[in-house]
C-alpha cells in the first residue's frame, strides 16, 4: 500500500488539487463575497507563475519530502507512533491531526519570526482574496514549510496515508478557505466548527494588525481558540475589509519578479522586519527588540533557536550511552534517543505557544506553572514510552 502510494503521490495530489480549483474557482463566479479590487487576469497570472516555480523547484530537489521521509521512518522503524502498537486509524488519525497543528505553530512562527514573516509576507501583499490566494507563497516559504512538515513526519514516525491525505486535505482547504465565496451564515457557523471557512480566513488578511495576526488555522479550527488567535470577523465587516498590507497598495510593485525579490529588498519588511516585533503575536513578541536593528533580531532569535537544538541533542547523546551502559545495542540505544529528541523538540515547540497563551489568560506565573506541569507530564509519558531515566526525562523536559 504504501509503495503504491509513493509511485502514485503526485497524480493523486494534482488531481485532486483540479478537482477542487475548478468547484471553488466556479463556486465563487456563482456566489462571491466582495468586489474583486484588481483585475483577475494579470494577478492570477501571478499567482501561477509562483505555483509553478513552487512545484518544479520541490519536485527538482526534494520531491515528496514528507511523504517520503514518512515512508523512511517506516522503513527504519523511526518516531513516536512506531513506540506504539495502536490500530491503524488511531494512529493515523493522530499523526493527521497532529500535522495540522505542526502547520498552525509554523504558520504563527511566519508571523512573529521578522526574517521568516519576509518570506510570508508575498503571500498577504494580494490585494484580493479569492482561491488562488491560497498557491500564492514565495518560494522560500514552500521550502520551510516542506522542511517543517518533513521533520514533523519522521519524528511521529506518521503512516504514509496519513501524510498523502493530509498534504491533500491541506492543500484543498487552502484553496476553500481562500476563496471569495458567500456561505450562508448558518452553514458558516456550523462549518467552522470542523474546518477553516473563507470567512474565518479573510480575518487574517486584514490590512489592521490585530487581525493579520490571528486565524492561523488552515485546515483544522481549533487551534486558533485553544490558544487565543480566534477572531470571528473583521472589524469593519466583510465587504469592507481592506485586504493585503498597508505598506504595498500599488499592483505595480506586486508583479512576479518584485515579489520573488521582495524578502530580500531594504524595504521589504515595512511594519514587518524588525518592527514586525511590535505587530507580531503577543506570546512571541519580545519588546525588548523593538528598537533594534531586524539584523539583531534575526540573531536573537537564530541564538534562541540554536539552543534549543542542542539542548536536545547532547542530552539525547547522553541518553544513548546510559541505555548502551545498561545492555541496549548501540543501533537501538541511537533510535531511541533520536525519537525522544525529535519528540521533546516539537514538546517544546508547543510550550512556547501554550505558555503564551495561558499567560495572556491567567497572568505569567500561572501561565508558567501550568506550561511547566504540562511539559513536565509530557515528557514523563514520552520518556517512559522510550525507556529513559526519569532524570534525563527531567533535563530534558524542562
Amino acid at each position: 500500500m504504501d509503495r503504491l502510494l509513493l509511485d502514485h503521490e503526485p497524480a493523486l495530489r494534482l488531481a485532486a488539487f483540479l478537482g477542487v480549483f475548478a468547484a471553488v474557482a466556479l463556486a465563487e463566479r456563482v456566489w462571491p463575497r466582495r468586489r474583486p479590487r484588481a483585475g483577475r487576469l494579470k494577478r492570477w497570472a501571478v499567482k501561477w507563475g509562483l505555483a509553478a516555480l513552487n512545484t518544479a523547484a520541490l519536485r527538482l530537489t526534494v520531491a515528496a519530502s514528507a511523504v517520503a521521509a514518512a515512508a523512511a521512518a517506516a522503513a527504519a522503524g523511526f518516531g513516536l507512533l512506531h513506540l506504539v502498537d495502536w490500530p491503524a486509524w488511531v494512529e493515523f488519525a493522530c499523526a493527521f491531526v497532529l500535522l495540522d497543528l505542526v502547520v498552525y505553530f509554523q504558520h504563527a512562527l511566519l508571523h512573529a519570526v521578522p526574517g521568516l514573516w519576509r518570506l510570508h509576507m508575498p503571500h498577504h501583499t494580494d490585494l484580493d482574496f479569492d482561491v488562488t490566494t491560497g498557491v500564492r507563497f514565495h518560494p522560500g516559504e514552500i521550502a520551510f514549510s516542506t522542511a517543517i512538515k518533513t521533520g514533523a513526519a519522521a519524528a511521529l514516525g506518521a503512516p504514509v496515508a496519513a501524510v498523502v491525505a493530509f498534504e491533500i486535505v491541506l492543500n484543498a482547504t487552502s484553496m476553500f478557505n481562500h476563496a471569495n465565496l458567500a456561505l450562508p451564515e448558518r452553514a458558516d457557523r456550523i462549518l467552522r466548527l470542523f474546518v477553516v471557512t473563507p470567512d474565518m480566513h479573510r480575518v487574517h488578511h486584514s490590512t489592521a494588525r490585530r487581525e493579520t495576526d490571528s486565524n492561523f488555522g488552515f485546515n483544522l479550527p481549533w487551534w486558533d481558540r485553544l490558544f487565543g488567535t480566534y477572531r470571528p470577523r473583521p472589524e469593519a465587516g466583510h465587504a469592507a475589509m481592506e485586504i493585503g498590507l498597508a505598506e504595498f497598495r500599488d499592483p505595480a510593485r506586486l508583479g512576479l519578479p518584485a515579489l520573488l525579490a521582495l524578502p530580500f529588498a531594504r524595504e521589504g519588511g515595512g511594519e514587518g522586519g524588525a518592527a514586525r516585533n511590535g505587530r507580531g503575536t503577543a506570546w512571541l513578541n519580545p519588546k525588548t527588540f523593538a528598537d533594534k536593528p531586524m539584523l539583531m533580531v534575526n540573531v536573537a532569535y537564530a541564538l534562541h533557536t540554536a539552543e534549543m537544538y542542542l539542548a536536545r541533542v547532547w542530552l539525547p547523546l547522553l541518553l544513548a550511552a546510559a541505555l548502551v551502559a545498561d545492555g541496549a545495542e548501540p543501533s537501538a540505544a541511537a533510535a531511541r534517543a533520536a525519537q525522544w529528541s525529535g519528540a521533546m523538540f516539537m514538546t517544546g515547540i508547543a510550550g512556547v505557544f501554550l505558555g503564551g497563551a495561558l499567560s495572556d489568560r491567567v497572568g505569567r506565573a500561572a501561565g508558567a506553572a501550568m506550561i511547566f506541569a504540562v511539559s513536565g507530564a509530557v515528557s514523563f509519558a514520552i520518556g517512559w514510552l522510550v525507556g529513559a531515566p526519569p532524570i534525563f526525562t527531567i533535563a530534558l523536559g524542562f
